[in-house]
């Protein structure tokens, strides 16, 4: 089952984020931040509670998730500097870090076909994501989508850590709860981003939609590493950077290249072979 909640977030995640990304034209990541909590008030909180919170370790695992809840607030401000596709793809490598963290303190083992399999993965989204006539220069975005790669990888491990100590709903009702003192802490020190358009729904929409999928694809996220390995949940999720490319070659009638298709094809030939192993 793990693997239908990763593919069902890599799909969400691969949506929300092209409509995130053309919110973020008018609307700030600190805004972005603001309705992402929105929506976990609306959806994650009840669930969370509903589902069964061991209130006893709540107290034991906030300091843990302050540092969760930290990392992945960075997110829309990673792609907010510069196009989806360039930011995207350097943070599209996260896995790597989650995969050697788990290994040496989870103490995971995958076997050599999942090994495989975590490899095509990971190859064929980048080949897949990656954009054309670029030349990778040390400019901001570059710097920017290798520290979020960094520190979102890292915040996968200390996820499914902390999930292991406790259980997925409390960690989800403590992950959300850790996001107020991180709200309040961006709220302070980006004080250029608290400016807000003036709302309708035409400049609204994309945010509200996207931040909305992106926030269901974050739970359906958790509820798979409650489930599987985070060596092997986290490189299946890094397909949802393949997936808005193949989206955007859909609503733009973009023709297919052949390092695309490659990539693609290993993408799902990877997912196949940890498919089996599922």
């Amino acid at each position: 089952m793990w693997l239908v909640y990763t593919l069902a977030a890599a799909g969400l995640w691969g949506v929300g984020q092209v409509l995130t990304k053309r919110g973020l034209v008018q609307i700030t990541p600190l805004w972005n931040n603001l309705v992402a909590y929105g929506w976990v008030i609306v959806i994650m909180i009840p669930w969370a509670v509903n589902g069964g919170v061991s209130w006893d370790r709540l107290p034991i695992i906030f300091p843990l998730t302050l540092l969760t809840a930290a990392a992945y607030s960075i997110y829309f401000y990673v792609v907010s500097r510069g196009e989806i596709a360039l930011t995207g793809t350097i943070n599209s490598a996260y896995p790597l870090a989650t995969v050697i963290l788990a290994k040496i303190f989870l103490g995971e083992t995958t076997s050599g076909l999942q090994n495989l399999g975590i490899v095509a993965t990971l190859v064929g989204a980048v080949l897949i994501a990656w954009p054309k006539n670029i030349r990778v220069k040390l400019e901001s975005w570059v710097w920017w989508g290798t520290a979020g790669a960094i520190i979102v990888g890292s915040a996968d491990f200390l996820t499914k850590l902390i999930i292991g100590k406790s259980d997925v709903y409390t960690f989800t009702l403590s992950h959300e709860l850790a996001f107020i003192p991180v709200l309040v802490g961006l709220w302070l020190m980006d004080k250029g981003g608290r400016s807000i358009p003036k709302f309708n729904l035409r400049s609204w929409w994309p945010t509200l939609t996207g931040v909305g999928m992106m926030q269901v694809g974050v739970l359906s996220f958790f509820i798979a590493l409650s489930l599987g390995k985070a060596s092997l949940v986290a490189p299946v999720s890094s397909i949802y950077q393949a997936i808005t490319v193949v989206l955007a070659m859909i609503w733009l009638k973009e023709k297919v290249s052949l390092r695309q298709l490659t990539g693609i094809i290993l993408a799902i030939g990877g997912i196949l072979l940890l498919a089996g192993k599922a």
